[in-house]
């Protein structure tokens, strides 16, 4: 992108994986902070899988 946008200056993109035991699942979240990141990454994760679903580990990763 060559404008710079101000209302994005501090956000920065994640990638979100949880993982269950029989599959994992990844998205890319928009934050400033990677609590912010996690935190939107597992909500997202919850609303796709379900909220019976459990979830045992999460990574996440700066996307550069």
């Amino acid at each position: 992108m060559a404008k710079n946008l101000p209302h994005l200056s501090g956000l920065r993109q994640w990638v979100y994986t949880a993982k269950t035991m029989h599959y994992q699942w990844q998205t890319v979240v928009k934050a400033n902070t990677i609590q912010q990141a996690r935190a939107l990454g597992y909500r997202e994760a919850k609303a796709i899988m379900g909220n019976h679903a459990r979830i045992h580990s999460d990574d996440i990763i700066p996307l550069e």
